[in-house]
Formats: structure tokens, C-alpha cells, sequence
């Protein structure tokens, strides 16, 4: 198993895929883990945003065994841009694919 993540959960989710049983290899980058894992019929733990961007029309994505948290912020100077704050729920279910609070 390939994982490759976009955070500093690098060395946890390997400790909670080996707990798991597998025997989880880190990817170069998330694109290149896609591609080697697609390319041998192997399984690849990486954030939903990635899965999704670069799925190939054959790969089934499902929810990680690892489950983990990404937040999304938004960062403005003020006063804070009514349209961006008022957009902000649906920018994150778009970037995370669910709703967040």
C-alpha cells in the first residue's frame, strides 16, 4: 500500500496503516502515488481532494481506514470580504467533498 498525504500526518498515518496490517510505503508526491499504485493494482491512501482530481475512470475511491481532519481557512485582511465569508461553506465542501462546520 502507497500513502501519500498533504500535511505533517505523514509518520501517523503509517503507524495506524501498520497497526492496520499493511505494510504502507510513503509516495514520491500524491500524483506520482496514484499513478505507481494505478499502474500495479495497488491500493493508495490519499487525501479525497487528490483522489477525486486525479481518479482514473477505472479506480474506486473509498473512505480511508485512517480517518484525519483538513481544515480549510480563509485568510483576509478586514474588514473580512462579506462574498468570500459568505462562500467559504461551500468552497470547503467543493475542496473536501463534505460539509465542514
Amino acid at each position: 500500500m502507497l500513502y501519500s498525504t498533504i500535511d505533517l500526518a505523514g509518520d501517523s498515518v503509517r503507524a495506524k496503516l501498520s497497526a492496520l496490517g499493511a505494510t504502507p510505503r510513503p509516495g514520491p508526491t500524491i500524483e506520482a502515488t496514484l499513478r505507481i499504485a494505478h499502474r500495479r493494482g495497488a491500493a493508495a491512501l490519499v487525501p479525497l481532494l487528490a483522489a477525486r482530481w486525479w481518479a482514473d475512470p477505472t479506480s474506486q475511491v473509498l473512505p480511508s481506514p485512517v480517518p484525519g481532519q483538513v481544515t480549510v481557512s480563509l485568510i483576509t485582511r478586514p474588514p473580512q470580504p462579506a462574498v468570500l465569508t459568505g462562500a467559504l461553506p461551500a468552497i470547503a465542501r467543493g475542496i473536501l467533498g463534505e460539509d465542514r462546520p
